[in-house]
């Protein structure tokens, strides 16, 4: 299994985790940690950047103290890099998490807007 796909597996796991309902979960903070540890030890950690912003997408929560680990992992890399990632997810779906990290790479918010924005229009042209 090529890292890519072990690291979706690994966040699709997580998922069970998940519970919005709460503001805190133990267990999920530990096997974020864990997962983070492995993704760590990738022959290539940049593969594990796509499957963990899906797994942020996936999640129905503003609250982005559930994914410290995981923004701790994603700033080590190229800022550019991550600029383009941080972009393509809030294209797939608007989250706070990638709100955060853009305006962390000094993204003016307009310039968020726009993207989120345009996503909007996209999809009402699609759906129209």
């Amino acid at each position: 299994m090529n890292e890519v796909t072990y690291a979706h597996m690994l966040m699709n796991e997580l998922d069970g985790y998940f519970d919005s309902e709460i503001s805190w979960s133990e267990e999920y903070q530990d096997r974020a940690y864990d997962i983070v540890k492995i993704f760590e030890s990738f022959e290539n950690p940049e593969a594990a950047v796509v499957p963990i912003l899906q797994g942020i997408e996936r999640q129905r929560t503003s609250a982005i103290d559930w994914f410290a680990e995981f923004q701790i992992f994603l700033e080590q890399f190229d800022k550019e890099k991550m600029k383009h990632e941080y972009i393509t997810s809030l294209q797939r779906k608007p989250t706070e998490m990638c709100n955060v990290l853009l305006r962390r790479l000094d993204v003016d918010a307009e310039e968020i807007d726009n993207i989120i924005s345009n996503r909007t229009k996209r999809l009402e042209e699609a759906f129209n």
